[in-house]
Protein backbone atom coordinates (compact mmCIF):
# COMPACT_ATOMS: atom_id res chain seq x y z
CA UNK A 1 0.00 0.00 0.00
CA UNK A 2 1.37 3.40 -0.87
CA UNK A 3 1.97 5.58 1.74
CA UNK A 4 0.70 9.60 1.87
CA UNK A 5 3.21 12.21 1.21
CA UNK A 6 2.98 13.28 4.70
CA UNK A 7 0.64 13.05 7.86
CA UNK A 8 -0.76 16.21 9.37
CA UNK A 9 0.44 16.74 13.13
CA UNK A 10 -2.48 18.65 14.76
CA UNK A 11 -4.62 15.75 15.25
CA UNK A 12 -6.02 14.67 11.47
CA UNK A 13 -7.47 11.88 10.71
CA UNK A 14 -7.68 10.43 7.23
CA UNK A 15 -11.76 10.77 7.39
CA UNK A 16 -13.57 12.11 4.47
CA UNK A 17 -16.56 14.03 4.47
CA UNK A 18 -18.87 13.92 1.98
CA UNK A 19 -17.86 16.67 -0.28
CA UNK A 20 -14.84 15.47 -0.92
CA UNK A 21 -16.29 12.32 -1.15
CA UNK A 22 -18.07 13.44 -4.29
CA UNK A 23 -15.21 15.15 -5.70
CA UNK A 24 -12.77 11.91 -5.70
CA UNK A 25 -15.70 9.75 -7.03
CA UNK A 26 -15.88 12.37 -10.21
CA UNK A 27 -12.13 12.52 -10.31
CA UNK A 28 -11.78 8.69 -10.20
CA UNK A 29 -14.77 8.45 -12.69
CA UNK A 30 -13.03 11.08 -15.11
CA UNK A 31 -9.79 9.09 -14.93
CA UNK A 32 -10.80 5.49 -15.19
CA UNK A 33 -13.39 7.29 -18.29
CA UNK A 34 -10.66 9.26 -20.32
CA UNK A 35 -7.62 5.95 -19.81
CA UNK A 36 -11.04 3.29 -21.19
CA UNK A 37 -11.01 5.95 -23.92
CA UNK A 38 -7.43 6.53 -24.36
CA UNK A 39 -6.70 2.82 -24.57
CA UNK A 40 -9.84 2.47 -27.02
CA UNK A 41 -8.81 5.02 -29.17
CA UNK A 42 -5.32 4.58 -29.65
CA UNK A 43 -3.77 7.27 -31.74
CA UNK A 44 -7.11 9.00 -31.79
CA UNK A 45 -6.44 9.52 -27.95
CA UNK A 46 -6.44 13.35 -28.60
CA UNK A 47 -9.64 13.44 -30.69
CA UNK A 48 -11.90 11.28 -28.35
CA UNK A 49 -10.40 13.47 -25.44
CA UNK A 50 -11.39 16.74 -27.17
CA UNK A 51 -14.96 16.53 -26.09
CA UNK A 52 -13.87 16.87 -22.06
CA UNK A 53 -11.13 19.40 -22.98
CA UNK A 54 -11.46 23.41 -22.95
CA UNK A 55 -10.28 24.61 -26.39
CA UNK A 56 -8.90 27.99 -26.72
CA UNK A 57 -10.54 28.37 -30.10
CA UNK A 58 -13.78 30.71 -29.97
CA UNK A 59 -15.91 28.84 -32.74
CA UNK A 60 -15.17 25.44 -30.78
CA UNK A 61 -15.75 26.46 -27.75
CA UNK A 62 -19.13 27.61 -28.58
CA UNK A 63 -20.12 24.37 -29.38
CA UNK A 64 -18.67 22.59 -26.51
CA UNK A 65 -19.33 24.97 -23.63
CA UNK A 66 -19.71 21.79 -21.43
CA UNK A 67 -15.53 21.66 -21.14
CA UNK A 68 -15.46 24.67 -18.82
CA UNK A 69 -16.43 22.65 -16.52
CA UNK A 70 -15.33 18.76 -17.52
CA UNK A 71 -11.81 19.96 -17.93
CA UNK A 72 -11.26 20.38 -14.58
CA UNK A 73 -11.39 16.41 -13.85
CA UNK A 74 -9.27 15.30 -16.99
CA UNK A 75 -6.11 13.80 -16.66
CA UNK A 76 -3.82 13.10 -19.85
CA UNK A 77 -1.53 9.88 -18.01
CA UNK A 78 -2.69 7.44 -15.12
CA UNK A 79 0.62 9.06 -13.11
CA UNK A 80 -0.56 12.47 -12.91
CA UNK A 81 -4.50 11.14 -12.30
CA UNK A 82 -2.83 9.47 -9.36
CA UNK A 83 -0.54 12.56 -8.30
CA UNK A 84 -4.06 15.00 -8.75
CA UNK A 85 -5.70 12.12 -6.51
CA UNK A 86 -3.15 12.09 -3.48
CA UNK A 87 -3.30 16.10 -3.77
CA UNK A 88 -7.07 16.71 -3.73
CA UNK A 89 -7.53 14.10 -0.64
CA UNK A 90 -4.85 15.61 1.40
CA UNK A 91 -5.48 19.35 0.30
CA UNK A 92 -8.91 19.08 0.20
CA UNK A 93 -9.17 17.29 3.74
CA UNK A 94 -6.77 20.47 4.98
CA UNK A 95 -9.51 23.19 3.09
CA UNK A 96 -12.45 21.04 5.08
CA UNK A 97 -10.85 21.07 8.39
CA UNK A 98 -9.94 24.52 8.45
CA UNK A 99 -12.04 26.60 6.25
CA UNK A 100 -15.49 24.37 5.74
CA UNK A 101 -16.56 21.68 4.26
CA UNK A 102 -19.50 23.43 2.50
CA UNK A 103 -16.82 25.51 0.57
CA UNK A 104 -14.99 22.95 -0.82
CA UNK A 105 -16.87 22.97 -4.00
CA UNK A 106 -17.84 26.33 -4.46
CA UNK A 107 -13.88 27.30 -4.12
CA UNK A 108 -13.07 24.30 -6.22
CA UNK A 109 -15.28 25.34 -9.02
CA UNK A 110 -14.70 29.28 -9.13
CA UNK A 111 -11.23 28.99 -8.84
CA UNK A 112 -11.08 26.35 -12.09
CA UNK A 113 -13.16 28.34 -13.94
CA UNK A 114 -11.73 31.58 -13.04
CA UNK A 115 -8.08 30.21 -14.27
CA UNK A 116 -9.82 29.24 -17.63
CA UNK A 117 -11.92 32.32 -18.22
CA UNK A 118 -7.99 33.93 -17.90
CA UNK A 119 -6.81 31.19 -20.06
CA UNK A 120 -8.77 31.73 -22.80
CA UNK A 121 -8.79 35.78 -22.42
CA UNK A 122 -5.36 35.65 -23.02
CA UNK A 123 -5.85 33.23 -25.95
CA UNK A 124 -7.85 35.78 -27.44
CA UNK A 125 -5.24 38.64 -26.51
CA UNK A 126 -2.76 36.69 -28.87
CA UNK A 127 -4.23 34.87 -31.24
CA UNK A 128 -7.67 36.13 -31.44
CA UNK A 129 -10.57 34.34 -31.85
CA UNK A 130 -8.88 31.34 -34.29
CA UNK A 131 -5.63 30.07 -32.08
CA UNK A 132 -3.39 26.99 -33.29
CA UNK A 133 -5.27 23.96 -34.03
CA UNK A 134 -4.89 21.71 -30.73
CA UNK A 135 -4.67 24.85 -27.96
CA UNK A 136 -6.11 23.26 -24.64
CA UNK A 137 -6.49 23.49 -21.37
CA UNK A 138 -6.19 20.27 -19.11
CA UNK A 139 -6.99 21.78 -15.19
CA UNK A 140 -7.59 18.45 -12.96
CA UNK A 141 -4.26 19.46 -11.01
CA UNK A 142 -5.30 23.09 -11.13
CA UNK A 143 -8.84 23.34 -8.29
CA UNK A 144 -6.48 20.83 -5.51
CA UNK A 145 -3.71 23.78 -5.76
CA UNK A 146 -6.41 26.44 -4.87
CA UNK A 147 -7.21 24.66 -1.94
CA UNK A 148 -3.59 24.21 -0.80
CA UNK A 149 -3.10 28.08 -1.24
CA UNK A 150 -6.09 28.97 0.28
CA UNK A 151 -5.80 27.06 3.22
CA UNK A 152 -2.01 28.62 3.14
CA UNK A 153 -2.80 31.99 3.08
CA UNK A 154 -5.08 31.53 6.55
CA UNK A 155 -2.44 28.97 8.24
CA UNK A 156 0.93 29.84 6.64
CA UNK A 157 2.74 28.30 9.82
CA UNK A 158 0.38 24.69 10.36
CA UNK A 159 2.98 22.18 11.24
CA UNK A 160 3.31 19.03 9.09
CA UNK A 161 5.08 15.89 8.71
CA UNK A 162 6.62 14.55 5.69
CA UNK A 163 8.13 11.56 5.30
CA UNK A 164 11.97 12.93 4.96
CA UNK A 165 11.24 16.46 6.80
CA UNK A 166 9.29 16.56 10.74
CA UNK A 167 7.56 19.40 11.45
CA UNK A 168 7.92 21.46 8.14
CA UNK A 169 5.85 24.94 8.11
CA UNK A 170 2.91 24.61 4.95
CA UNK A 171 3.86 27.84 3.48
CA UNK A 172 7.16 26.36 2.53
CA UNK A 173 5.43 22.24 1.82
CA UNK A 174 3.13 24.14 -0.50
CA UNK A 175 5.44 26.39 -2.26
CA UNK A 176 6.92 22.81 -3.37
CA UNK A 177 3.87 21.30 -4.19
CA UNK A 178 2.55 24.71 -6.23
CA UNK A 179 6.06 24.29 -7.91
CA UNK A 180 5.20 20.98 -9.05
CA UNK A 181 1.70 21.65 -9.90
CA UNK A 182 3.08 24.34 -12.65
CA UNK A 183 5.34 21.74 -13.67
CA UNK A 184 2.19 19.14 -14.56
CA UNK A 185 0.25 22.22 -16.27
CA UNK A 186 3.16 23.92 -18.13
CA UNK A 187 2.97 20.16 -19.67
CA UNK A 188 -0.38 18.48 -19.03
CA UNK A 189 -1.52 18.47 -23.29
CA UNK A 190 1.98 17.61 -24.47
CA UNK A 191 5.90 17.25 -24.19
CA UNK A 192 6.07 20.52 -25.48
CA UNK A 193 5.53 23.34 -22.81
CA UNK A 194 1.86 24.88 -22.55
CA UNK A 195 1.83 28.35 -21.98
CA UNK A 196 -1.88 28.53 -22.14
CA UNK A 197 -2.37 25.56 -18.93
CA UNK A 198 0.47 27.56 -17.04
CA UNK A 199 -1.61 30.75 -17.20
CA UNK A 200 -4.81 28.79 -16.26
CA UNK A 201 -2.77 27.42 -13.44
CA UNK A 202 -2.07 30.58 -12.03
CA UNK A 203 -5.65 32.15 -12.30
CA UNK A 204 -6.68 28.91 -10.78
CA UNK A 205 -4.07 29.62 -7.47
CA UNK A 206 -4.37 33.26 -7.59
CA UNK A 207 -7.88 32.62 -7.11
CA UNK A 208 -7.30 30.30 -3.93
CA UNK A 209 -5.05 33.20 -2.71
CA UNK A 210 -7.33 35.23 -2.83
CA UNK A 211 -10.28 33.74 -1.12
CA UNK A 212 -7.66 32.53 1.72
CA UNK A 213 -7.08 36.55 2.33
CA UNK A 214 -10.74 37.69 2.47
CA UNK A 215 -11.48 34.92 4.40
CA UNK A 216 -8.85 35.42 6.83
CA UNK A 217 -10.37 39.06 7.32
CA UNK A 218 -13.90 37.35 7.71
CA UNK A 219 -14.83 37.92 4.22
CA UNK A 220 -16.41 34.80 2.43
CA UNK A 221 -16.45 34.96 -1.65
CA UNK A 222 -18.55 31.35 -0.80
CA UNK A 223 -21.63 32.53 0.93
CA UNK A 224 -24.25 32.67 -1.63
CA UNK A 225 -23.09 28.49 -2.54
CA UNK A 226 -22.90 27.74 0.82
CA UNK A 227 -26.39 29.39 1.92
CA UNK A 228 -27.70 27.68 -1.26
CA UNK A 229 -26.72 24.29 -0.02
CA UNK A 230 -28.44 24.89 3.52
CA UNK A 231 -31.12 25.83 1.82
CA UNK A 232 -31.25 22.76 -0.84
CA UNK A 233 -31.18 20.83 2.49
CA UNK A 234 -33.45 21.76 4.26
CA UNK A 235 -36.20 22.01 1.25
CA UNK A 236 -35.37 17.89 1.21
CA UNK A 237 -36.33 17.73 4.97
CA UNK A 238 -32.59 17.23 6.38
CA UNK A 239 -31.83 19.29 9.73
CA UNK A 240 -28.42 19.83 10.21
CA UNK A 241 -27.68 19.19 13.75
CA UNK A 242 -26.84 22.41 15.94
CA UNK A 243 -24.27 22.88 18.69
CA UNK A 244 -23.94 26.10 20.84
CA UNK A 245 -20.69 27.16 21.11
CA UNK A 246 -19.94 30.90 23.33
CA UNK A 247 -23.71 31.04 23.02
CA UNK A 248 -23.90 31.25 19.33
CA UNK A 249 -25.42 27.89 17.14
CA UNK A 250 -23.53 26.72 14.66
CA UNK A 251 -23.75 23.88 11.86
CA UNK A 252 -21.75 20.77 12.47
CA UNK A 253 -19.23 21.89 9.50
CA UNK A 254 -18.69 25.53 10.94
CA UNK A 255 -18.56 23.57 15.31
CA UNK A 256 -15.68 21.41 13.23
CA UNK A 257 -14.44 24.46 11.68
CA UNK A 258 -14.14 26.72 15.19
CA UNK A 259 -12.70 23.41 17.04
CA UNK A 260 -10.04 22.48 14.76
CA UNK A 261 -9.31 26.66 14.73
CA UNK A 262 -8.89 26.32 18.58
CA UNK A 263 -6.48 23.05 18.40
CA UNK A 264 -4.37 24.82 16.53
CA UNK A 265 -3.95 28.29 18.30
CA UNK A 266 -3.13 25.89 21.54
CA UNK A 267 -1.07 23.83 20.01
CA UNK A 268 0.94 27.35 18.90
CA UNK A 269 1.37 28.58 22.29
CA UNK A 270 2.21 25.07 23.58
CA UNK A 271 5.04 25.08 21.60
CA UNK A 272 5.84 28.85 22.73
CA UNK A 273 5.96 27.85 25.99
CA UNK A 274 8.22 25.01 24.99
CA UNK A 275 10.92 27.07 23.08
CA UNK A 276 10.87 30.34 24.82
CA UNK A 277 9.07 30.03 28.13
CA UNK A 278 5.76 30.82 29.21
CA UNK A 279 7.00 34.44 30.03
CA UNK A 280 7.35 34.50 26.49
CA UNK A 281 3.60 35.02 25.86
CA UNK A 282 2.08 38.56 25.31
CA UNK A 283 -0.91 39.32 27.41
CA UNK A 284 -3.02 38.51 24.49
CA UNK A 285 -1.69 34.80 24.53
CA UNK A 286 -2.03 34.29 28.25
CA UNK A 287 -5.78 35.51 28.09
CA UNK A 288 -6.51 33.11 25.27
CA UNK A 289 -4.38 29.84 27.43
CA UNK A 290 -6.33 30.36 30.88
CA UNK A 291 -9.98 30.89 28.39
CA UNK A 292 -8.59 27.13 26.59
CA UNK A 293 -7.75 25.42 30.33
CA UNK A 294 -11.24 26.35 31.48
CA UNK A 295 -13.11 24.49 28.09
Amino acid sequence: MMKPPFKIQQGYSPVLNYSLIQMIIVSVGFLVATLIVGSIAGAGKQDALGFLVMPMDGALFIRRPWTLVTHLFVNISFFSGLFNLITLFFFGKMFADFVGMHRLWPVFLFSGLTGAAIAFATSMIVYGIHPPVGLVVVGAITPSMALLSAVMIVHPDLRLNTLFIQNVPLKYLGVIFILLGMLSAATSTSKDFSWVSLVAFSGTVGFGVLYGYLFKRNKDMATGFVNLVYKIERAFGKKPRMKVVYGRALSDDDYNTVKKEKEYTLDELLEKISTKGIKSLSKKEKEQLDKFSKD
